[in-house]
């Protein structure tokens, strides 16, 4: 069986069967690109379980504000024109507090996420592993 997205681009069983058997903690919908239901299918599986496991430690539920992105989402967004949210490999989480703000850094980073971004007066963390970016970075904008 494939599925597409709204924007017509093909998901596989395949896909659909590894985020049913691999994924405990999120759906792909919540990754989905407003203006592209279905295309959370289309993050990238080894980030999105690295966000599983990170969800698991926290022992907190992790909302998901942001995770793929169509181009004219991320133009919308104001995202970054290399936004790893485009390829899957990013995603924005919500936090209520700067205790939860430390704790999904602090696991984040030792599960090998190697982009965060802090927003001041902004209650959301961004996280990535985009292989295509430059690593070890932490930004605060």
């Amino acid at each position: 069986m494939i599925i597409k997205t709204s924007n017509g681009i093909e998901i596989t069983q395949d896909i659909i069967e590894r985020w049913n058997r691999e994924i405990k903690h999120f759906s792909p919908h919540e990754f989905d690109s407003p203006d592209d239901p279905g295309s959370g299918y289309l993050m990238q599986l080894k980030f999105v379980k690295v966000l599983d496991t990170l969800r698991e430690l926290c022992k907190f539920i992790l909302h998901v504000t942001s995770g793929y992105r169509t181009y004219k989402q991320n133009l919308k967004d104001k995202g970054v024109k290399k936004s790893s949210h485009r390829r899957g490999w990013g995603a924005d989480l919500h936090v209520d507090n700067n205790h939860e703000r430390f704790l999904v850094v602090k696991f984040a980073l030792g599960l090998g996420v190697n982009r965060v971004v802090l927003y001041k007066n902004d209650n959301h963390v961004h996280l990535d592993m985009d292989p295509d970016l430059p690593g070890q970075i932490l930004e605060i904008r």
